[in-house]
């Protein structure tokens, strides 16, 4: 209560004069950290002491009071405010904070590349003592995108699941959370995004909705589903097969059914399904913004193409170097890689210096790679 008390008198003083140059959010990182492992240390005991082993509803009493703290700090910060900006890095990289991080950087990196690059703008910096604060907090920023991004699938009734994923990023690892799917799109409105450019892929976001929820009718989720199509009408039979054949799993499991015969599609699977899409799509936005982009030549604006650079990087987990598969390839540069995982995945010890190794061997022209089985025994 106390640490809480400390960031929200930080953040009234900080809404009352709007600029401040003195640093006021400095104590901010120390509190999320002493913040997070105090949460970390009462939510261990609260599924020490649950008695069925179930921690949902447990989950549902912890109350996050760092986040909108967070939050209220990105909407009041100045731009120019280098040293609070650097403050709340800090904390979205202490917390794994994937999503306000970037939502930090969409609204700084603007300001901050001009700053530093566009001699032509009004916020070029030109005293050499700000230009080395401004470039300390592009450092900042870069630092911080080099650690990896992963889209995490979660149900909003699993917040157990998802503190425990939060906590072994935070601490047992350094991993920036984004909530994986995004928004849905139907066939039609992307036959017409096919002449896709930097500035239509900047609409909407590639990230940051809960996963679909099949604990319901039919007729429920394709209301769900009605409530996340972007640009136009849509129906589950657009995305979901109705049915679908067992045997087809052999492919990833040699103990699947080997059947033949179509079974009904029931309504978690197509829950799971859309989830797993829609995280899919955003993967496949955050892809084309970074194709249009390189496909951009720097020109004159240094400033922009930088800007969407820095981005890009807290939307991504690494890029893939290992040599192309095909020869036609073998000139293409690093490209970039998007993890997904689901909220219950059970990660190896060491797994972002391990995922960064495979990232180094992993071609770059590669279309799609499995981390992981639940049977690794059954993989064929």
């Amino acid at each position: 209560d106390r640490i809480v008390e400390i960031c929200e008198k930080t953040l009234v003083r900080l809404k009352s004069t709007r600029r401040l140059k003195d640093g006021c959010l400095a104590l901010l990182p120390a509190c999320c950290s002493a913040y997070t492992c105090i949460m970390k240390r009462a939510w261990d005991n609260m599924k020490l002491l649950s008695a069925t082993g179930r921690h949902t509803a447990a989950a549902f009493t912890v109350e996050d009071r760092i986040s909108p703290l967070l939050e209220s700090a990105i909407e009041n910060v100045d731009p120019s405010d280098w040293s609070n900006i650097d403050a709340i890095v800090q904390c979205c990289v202490l917390i794994g904070d994937g999503g306000r991080l970037l939502q930090l950087a969409k609204s700084v990196l603007p300001w901050l590349t001009r700053a530093v690059l566009d001699r032509s703008s009004v916020d070029y910096v030109t005293s050499t003592d700000k230009r080395v604060f401004v470039s300390r907090l592009v450092t900042a920023f870069v630092d911080a995108g080099e650690i990896p991004t992963v889209r995490v699938i979660n149900l909003k009734r699993r917040p157990d699941r998802l503190l425990d994923f939060m906590s072994y990023a935070s601490h047992k690892e350094q991993m920036l959370v984004l909530k994986g799917p995004a928004k849905m799109r139907h066939k039609s409105y992307l036959s017409r995004k096919k002449k896709t450019t930097v500035e239509t892929c900047e609409n909407g976001d590639s990230s940051g909705d809960y996963a679909f929820d099949g604990l319901c009718s039919n007729d429920e989720l394709e209301d769900q589903l009605a409530n996340r199509l972007e640009g136009g009408k849509g129906s589950l039979a657009d995305f979901v097969k109705a049915k679908w054949r067992p045997g087809d799993l052999r492919a990833f499991d040699k103990e699947a059914r080997n059947d033949s015969e179509l079974v009904r599609t029931n309504v978690t699977e197509k829950a799971c399904s859309l989830s797993h899409i829609a995280s899919w799509m955003g993967v496949e936005k955050t892809l084309s913004e970074a194709n249009a982009s390189n496909a951009n030549e720097v020109g004159d604006d240094v400033a922009s193409w930088y800007q969407q650079k820095l981005i890009r990087m807290f939307k991504i987990a690494g890029f893939a170097r290992g040599a192309a598969l095909s020869r036609e390839n073998a000139d293409m540069e690093p490209v970039p890689v998007c993890v997904v995982l689901e909220d219950d995945a059970v990660l190896v010890d060491r797994f972002v210096e391990r995922l960064q190794l495979l990232l180094e061997e992993l071609p770059r022209d590669f279309h799609f790679c499995s981390l992981g089985y639940s049977r690794p025994k059954s993989a064929p």
